[in-house]
């Protein structure tokens, strides 16, 4: 085949005239010249047979290779990572079921009149006891008075003195009353604060058992996410080698150029 000596067009045998550039073959330009023109024509090809039919310059089967080699590692080191990811996340991974769906099963507080109304009841009912029964000895002792024994001035002052017993049972009563309601309100507040000290520790837990059921539904999200991109990857590596480890071995043969190809990788480590 014959090349034109300046612009490096292919010519049919015979031609004496360039059909592109109108250049006189055999005009002075040397092998060298003529081999200068060709490399450094404008269409970045070197001479094949028409325009389509070169192969770009300075790319060569050797480096397609290579750049073919590069993408699958890439490819494999994606996988590789899904994979170590999904093994560690199947080890945190607990059924859903374990976790409360909502936190509106919280445990609610106590008042102090939960603890405190026996006391107040009771207090009324022993101040009432204790001043029916002052009231109760009173009367018997009314009726035992015979105003026959008695003038009447002395009869006046035992009826006073009976008087003044129902008067201080009802003091008694009340004294009694009170002291049960204070100590009551003692009793009932250490109860309600040791009750509701533990609700809150409940709650805390309650909540905190709610956000890990978030934190493990998105991990279980994160796992089928990566199950789902891991389905265009994972025809690259026979099924028996489908785990991080095997998958990062191949992943070394390739680069340290001891394999080109996921086959021999296998073979190599198995």
């Amino acid at each position: 085949m014959t090349f034109c000596e300046k612009c490096g067009a292919l010519m049919r045998p015979g031609d004496m005239l360039c059909s592109r550039c109108g250049t006189v073959m055999g005009s002075g330009g040397d092998s060298k010249k003529t081999q200068g023109n060709v490399a450094g024509n404008g269409f970045g090809k070197a001479p094949g047979p028409g325009a389509a039919g070169g192969t770009p310059i300075g790319f060569s089967a050797v480096g397609f290779g290579d750049a073919v080699k590069n993408d699958l590692i890439r490819k494999l080191e994606k996988y590789r990572n899904l994979l170590a990811e999904n093994a560690e996340l199947e080890s945190l991974i607990k059924p859903q079921s374990a976790y409360p769906s909502s936190v509106e099963s919280d445990f609610k507080k106590r008042t102090l009149m939960r603890y405190f109304w026996p006391f107040l009841v009771g207090s009324i009912l022993v101040g009432t006891l204790i001043y029916l029964i002052s009231l109760a000895i009173s009367v018997s002792s009314v009726m035992s008075i015979d105003p026959s024994s008695y003038s009447r001035e002395q009869a006046q002052l035992q009826t006073s003195h009976i008087a003044g017993d129902v008067y201080g049972g009802y003091i008694v009563g009340a004294i009694v009353a009170v002291g049960i309601i204070v100590i009551g309100v003692k009793i009932a507040r250490s109860k309600r604060d040791a009750f509701n000290s533990n609700v809150d520790f409940l709650n805390m837990q309650a909540t905190e058992r709610y956000n890990q059921g978030l934190k493990n539904q998105k991990m279980i999200s994160m796992h089928d996410e990566n199950i789902h991109l891991m389905r265009q990857y994972e025809n690259l590596v026979p099924e028996e080698y489908r785990n991080a480890i095997q998958v990062g071995e191949i992943i070394q043969q390739l680069k340290d150029n001891n394999a080109n190809t996921v086959e021999e990788a296998c073979a190599l480590i198995d």
